[in-house]
């Protein structure tokens, strides 16, 4: 075996590479490459083809694959399995990490430090280094074990005669001092002194049993231990140093951990004591949510411009409970409520009279009380949910814990306020603890493995947030680097890391900070190979591979492989997304059409612009000296605002946002850009859909606050249309989002064949009965269940694999049953359907975002990132003919676009705009920004340090611009192309 050369970034991994070869997944054409080991490898081309193939369906799967057969049939059983992938060979593999794209994290549980492991990692600091205090008194807790006690006794003078006292906790009865006198035990302790169990007055005061007499310096130790801890056996914990010569001070000994000065008993700290998710640990009130569930007033009342009479109160409009809404008209005109004024403008005290009601009326909350019990019925639960919402818990005051849990310090302040600081303070206060305090040598490792996990998440750019931050609130850029983060925290060597579009949510000025840590990576000894588009991280890579050259059955070619700088300088346009989405050969006359033009525009641009620019817009420190003496963040020099109709919001204060009011015009594509925990998808998401779902009144979480917001009377609809991967189904096609699959069947079932096997529209659907294959209920194949092996699955032998039965495959148009038409390209199926203008119009969207090469019946499943997007807004493109007025919202469409697909979504972001649609987008691509018709940036830095309006315009005049990182990032763009 060759012996291991050192790596040229140090570290000593094997000069060899991951050699593929033949590789035939999916619409890969036999392809064959190289990975070279302990380098960063990109794999690009247009979306659709084969990029995520290769590197998870092919490299990661049979990589995957060989670690799990190096387990035991046992452990196997308990892991993902994934297929083998379809190639003639694959050697010199390590074992793979995948970080794929996610959807937003749902759960209410996760936080930023359960990603990252550093909750876990405080629990442990707390458990070994705590100190702890009482929840009653707040004084210091101290600790007596067996040795501190006998210690306690060898204190007193050599020769003193103690008595050892187990106290009692109540007043024993007479029968309880027989019993003790069985035992063995002749004395107690009463106000008097020690006295023979049988000569105990009547009405005596006893404090305590009397265990054994023994003399401070010469009892042996073993014979202290047992008395002692007899006497905290016996006294729950508890025990009494009792001198027996006059002058000399008792002394209370208690058990374990306990407070000083009350005396009261706490629990010995264990890991699951800190952890909300551990009933040891979590809120008996909230259960460890730092949220109870109560009455929504917002929701009882959506509109305050109503009046009581008007069906201000929604709960008391449906016809079940207007029995109850004229019992309320009643009681008002009883107590002088009024009946016909908006409930906005009554007093606090009537309106909260309408809530929680009086003797004569139980209000909105008493009817739910009465509802509370028919529980168990299903609509229900449903109403009772439409009206509630969630308030932060009284008991724990949202930290999640137990009172116990909080009392244990480190460094003064208890894990919950740890959880609460910033990454940044966390690290600081470390340093300053483990350079004040003496600490065990283990809990120094812990310190130091917890230091340098927080450095990681402090390198890729989150020192703003707090370990406790709901994971659901993250963006997709913070969410990106905070899993990238972990993965460096865990310190793994000789590894494959293979990562999925990284620098998805990311401002141009993060993902460079994302190609540091990439090859931070690559300089511990692993490999890393990144899914990605963006020219920056590509032309920081070791090694690229470009797949192409188109999608689909159009790809899975290798067009070229090697250094990627060679690559860069021969294809300049590869890159480059053209504003109006041109061919190939227009893109290149309007590049040398721009390119003079944008020397124009920086001939007109301050070199005091072009170089003064925030460095580090991550530290709170830079920020808030960059604000005062360089750039105090200023409304632009927009120009005039766009013609026509505006969504204006004032008094926005949602999470770190801070804007007095902003414009965004509709009718327009808007780019809402800024670097990632600006502020954007709370702006997008919290502030403008959740208001709109308000002001529908829809029921809804967390609004964002904003003052006023004007100009939703100029819209129908809002979609939001986020990074998360609907419809992803095995059984779902694309012709089922554009609702051209049942213009099909409905064209099946007038032929002759149907008719004469009396076949339905429904019988030419493979997801329901009637006409699919029910041996393989319409999917094609059949999975054998292998017992300590992989499923296996094979083709249906009854329809061999085309789904429907014989009399349905019977059935022809224009010599095509419904399989053949399924197996179409939708390019093709349009020429075909060529005479039927219904099924080419509901097809005419998907040619429309660059689809036309993915066959009809082919499975949402199998389609990549890119194609799911672009598939998303074919949907909407084949509602958009109606004369309604609809806003989209976009967070990140080019996620999973290569230039040449950003092209082909700029003409669909445009054919709704010229259907009356307005588009708002969350974006960081420059050349899509540099399309838009208005921009806003916000900043300057992220977290507390950002979510104000740096900037808002037009975009050609966002160059001029001094003080925004975009009109930096997007000046180096455009003369890196010049």
């Amino acid at each position: 075996m060759p012996k291991p050369k050192p790596d040229r970034k140090g570290a000593g991994t094997l000069s060899t590479a991951t050699e593929i070869r033949g590789a035939r997944m999916h619409n890969l054409q036999g392809i064959d490459c190289s990975i070279p080991r302990g380098r960063l490898t990109v794999i690009t081309g247009v979306s659709g083809s084969g990029k995520s193939t290769l590197a998870f369906d092919v490299l990661y799967a049979e990589g995957q694959r060989r670690f799990v057969e190096c387990l035991s049939a046992y452990a196997r059983q308990f892991l993902e399995r994934l297929e083998r992938p379809e190639a003639e060979a694959i050697g010199h593999i390590q074992p793979p990490i995948a970080l794929k794209q996610m959807g937003a994290v749902r759960n209410a549980r996760s936080t930023m430090g359960s990603i990252t492991e550093l909750s876990d990692h405080l629990r442990l600091l707390y458990v070994h280094a705590g100190k702890a205090f009482c929840p009653d008194c707040g004084q210091a807790a101290v600790r007596t074990e067996m040795a501190d006690a006998i210690k306690a006794v060898r204190a007193y003078p050599a020769d003193a005669r103690l008595a050892i006292v187990a106290p009692f906790a109540e007043q024993p009865r007479a029968k309880d001092l027989e019993l003790l006198l069985k035992q063995g035990f002749g004395r107690v302790l009463t106000r008097k002194g020690l006295v023979e169990i049988e000569d105990v007055p009547r009405r005596a005061t006893i404090r305590g049993l009397v265990i054994d007499r023994v003399i401070a310096g010469r009892t042996r130790r073993q014979r202290l231990a047992e008395d002692l801890q007899t006497a905290w056996k016996i006294g729950a914990g508890q025990c009494l140093i009792y001198p027996l010569e006059p002058g000399a001070a008792e002394r209370p000994l208690r058990e374990g951990l306990a407070c000083g000065a009350c005396g009261r008993k706490l629990s010995r700290p264990s890991l699951g004591l800190f952890s909300w998710n551990s009933p040891l640990g979590a809120c008996p009130t909230c259960q460890g949510f730092g949220r109870v569930i109560t009455l929504d007033r917002e929701k009882v009342v959506p509109d305050p411009r109503r009046n009581l009479r008007n069906d201000a109160v929604v709960p008391f409009s449906v016809p079940s409970a207007r029995a109850w809404y004229r019992r309320m008209l009643k009681a008002a005109r009883e107590g002088d409520v009024p009946t016909d004024v908006p409930f906005g403008k009554l007093p606090s005290a009537q309106q909260d009279w309408v809530i929680k009601g009086d003797d004569d009326f139980p209000g909105v909350e008493g009817f739910f009380a009465k509802l509370e019990r028919k529980r168990y019925k299903m609509h229900v639960r449903i109403f009772i949910s439409r009206f509630r919402g969630y308030v932060t818990c009284p008991d724990c005051g949202g930290s999640r814990l137990k009172p116990e849990a909080l009392a244990m310090k480190v460094d003064g302040i208890n894990i919950s306020e740890f959880h609460a600081l910033p990454v940044d303070e966390v690290i600081a206060r470390l340093d300053r603890f483990t350079k004040r305090e003496k600490v065990a040598k283990s809990v120094k490792l812990l310190l130091t493995n917890i230091l340098g996990r927080l450095d990681y998440l402090a390198d890729v750019g989150v020192g703003y947030l707090a370990l406790g931050r709901a994971a659901r609130t993250l963006s997709g850029g913070e969410t990106q680097r905070v899993r990238l983060a972990a993965a460096l925290g865990s310190s793994l060597t000789d590894t494959l890391y293979i990562l999925d579009e990284p620098t998805v949510g990311l401002h141009a000025t993060d993902s460079m900070r994302m190609l540091t840590v990439m090859h931070q990576l690559t300089n511990m000894g692993n490999t890393v190979v990144v899914v990605e588009h963006d020219p920056g991280i590509i032309s920081g890579a070791d090694h690229l591979i470009v797949l192409g050259p188109g999608g689909g059955s159009e790809g899975g070619r290798k067009i070229y492989e090697g250094d990627p700088r060679p690559f860069l300088a021969e294809n300049p346009l590869f890159f480059i997304a053209s504003p109006e989405g041109s061919s190939e050969d227009a893109a290149r006359a309007q590049l040398l059409h721009e390119q003079r033009q944008r020397r124009r525009e920086l001939r007109g641009v301050p070199k005091t612009a072009r170089r003064r620019s925030l460095k580090n817009p991550w530290s709170a420190e830079a920020v808030t000296t960059w604000l005062k003496e360089k750039a105090p963040v200023t409304r632009g020099p927009a120009g005039p605002l766009l013609p026509g109709p505006s969504l204006r919001l004032s008094g926005v204060r949602a999470q770190n946002l801070d804007i007095p009011e902003i414009d965004l015009p509709l009718g327009r594509i808007v780019a809402i850009t800024g670097i990632s925990g600006s502020g954007k998808s709370t702006l997008l998401e919290g502030v403008i859909y959740r208001n709109w779902l308000r002001a529908s009144g829809q029921p809804v979480e967390d609004v964002g606050e904003a003052r006023a917001i004007t100009g939703f009377e100029h819209i129908t609809e809002v979609h939001l249309v986020g990074q998360s991967f609907l419809g992803r189904s095995s059984r779902s096609n694309p012709i089922s989002f554009v609702q051209a699959y049942p213009e099909i069947r409905k064209l099946l079932a007038t032929s002759i064949g149907a008719r004469h096997h009396g076949l339905a529209p429904g019988a030419f659907s493979f997801n329901t009965p009637g006409g699919r294959c029910e041996t393989c209920r319409g999917v094609g194949t059949q999975t054998l269940e292998m017992y300590f092996l992989p499923d296996v699955q094979v083709t249906c032998e009854a329809c061999n694999g085309r789904r429907f039965r014989r009399e349905v495959l019977e059935v022809t148009w224009r010599e095509k049953n419904i399989a053949d038409i399924l197996e179409m390209t939708v390019d093709e199926s349009t020429r075909f359907f060529r005479k039927e203008p219904k099924i080419v119009e509901r097809l005419g969207p998907l040619r429309e975002v660059g689809l036309g090469y993915i066959t009809l019946g082919q499975s949402t499943a199998t389609l990549s990132g890119g194609e799911v997007q672009r598939l998303r807004l074919a949907s909407f493109l084949a509602k958009s003919h109606r004369r309604e007025r609809h806003l989209f919202l976009f967070d990140e469409p080019t996620t999973g676009l290569h230039a040449r697909d950003i092209e082909k979504l700029l003409k669909a972001l445009r054919s709704l705009i010229a259907h009356g649609h307005s588009v708002l987008v969350v974006e960081h691509h420059l050349d899509l920004i540099r399309a838009a018709d208005w921009v806003v940036d916000l900043g300057p830095g992220a977290g507390p340090e950002g979510g104000r309006v740096v900037y808002e315009g037009r975009a050609h005049t966002l160059l001029a611009h001094p003080h925004s990182l975009t009109a930096t990032a997007l000046r180096e763009h455009l003369e890196r192309t010049m």
